[in-house]
């Protein structure tokens, strides 16, 4: 044996080996080892063939760790841009957000006709009971029956192309019905024919607009066609009102 160095019958000892594995090999196990010094390191104690056994399968493995380091970087560098480039495509395109804005805007368009044509009903219905004029109940027959016909029309239009259109009139529609049912008389004939120019107003401009910029045929044809019955509704409260004073 020789004196100072910890060797066994030309092998190393069980204590030198176990601190060879565990402290020397792994320094070596970083993509930046330095084989020529690592071969260099381990050469004065390769003294049986057990030993450079030993030596050669760490360098194997330590090279095989070096190889799966370098896949693993690859690998999640390529799954990164994989996911940036899903969340890219996930991304609606122009053309898509502005169809379905126009979509909306139709939508938009069956509910404020309805709630508008079920409004103009209700009030005329009302006129016939509260009022005390003959021509603003002659004018409310007329608003009846084409309002009937029109908001029929419209719900027809609107079932075919899966637009729900509602059933109850919205909350300031039914407050504007609910104070107009104060009244009774002169008063309410007045009342009831500034409230018809208001509301018509209202209709020619929301049904022009869906005339010219709607999306869907069947809405814009149903509003090109309704336009001439609005405008003449408009023209006959103008004249009832002149008659009236």
């Amino acid at each position: 044996m020789v004196k100072g160095r910890n060797y066994v019958r030309g092998n190393f000892s069980a204590k030198a080996l176990d601190r060879c594995h565990k402290t020397t090999i792994p320094r070596y196990t970083s993509i930046h080892a330095d084989w020529h010094h690592f071969i260099i390191l381990f050469t004065p104690l390769i003294k049986t063939k057990n030993m450079k056994k030993i030596i050669f399968v760490n360098l194997i493995l330590t090279a095989s760790i070096i190889a799966c380091n370098n896949n693993k970087t690859d690998n999640t560098a390529a799954t990164t841009t994989d996911s940036s480039t899903t969340v890219k495509d996930s991304t609606p395109a122009p053309a898509d957000t502005a169809a379905a804005n126009n979509a909306n805007k139709d939508v938009d368009f069956v509910m404020a006709a309805a709630d508008g044509g079920m409004t103009e009903v209700k009030l005329s219905q009302l006129a016939k009971t509260n009022g005390s004029a003959a021509a603003v109940k002659s004018l409310a027959d007329m608003m009846i029956a084409d309002h009937t016909k029109a908001n029929n029309e419209l719900k027809s239009i609107a079932g075919k192309n899966n637009i729900s259109v509602p059933e109850t009139l919205s909350a300031d529609k039914q407050k504007a019905y609910d104070d107009m049912a104060t009244k009774k008389g002169a008063d309410f004939d007045k009342a009831y024919m500034d409230k018809m120019e208001k509301d018509h107003t209202d209709a020619i401009e929301l049904f022009q607009r869906e005339a010219n910029s709607g999306m869907n045929p069947d809405l814009k044809t149903f509003a090109t066609n309704t336009l001439p019955t609005l405008n003449h509704h408009m023209d006959m409260v103008n004249t009832t009102k002149k008659g009236m004073k």
